[in-house]
């Protein structure tokens, strides 16, 4: 199994470093899919929010557009890479 945070590979129910329950590689890959769709369709309301509020932080986007981590993450990576906001800092 992979641990959608963290990444970490291990077999069990649930990720012994961070607790997240265990996804099967079909599993994570149709979430994976699932986080892009989100980001993809709310990324302009993404920027909007960073640029009235002058800082981007995944919590941030959780908070103001009601998406989850993976998602907020993705939107960040598009933006960085669309130079709407610079690298992690």
């Amino acid at each position: 199994m992979t641990c959608l945070v963290c990444g970490e590979k291990y077999k069990g129910s649930s990720c012994p470093k961070c607790g997240m329950p265990a996804y099967s590689e079909a599993e994570l890959q149709k979430r994976h899919e699932e986080y892009v769709q989100i980001a993809r369709e709310r990324y302009t309301d993404a920027v909007n929010c960073v640029v009235s509020q002058g800082y981007a932080t995944t919590s941030l986007l959780q908070r103001r557009l009601k998406v989850s981590y993976p998602a907020a993450a993705t939107m960040m990576d598009m933006m960085e890479q669309n130079g709407v906001i610079g690298p992690y800092d």
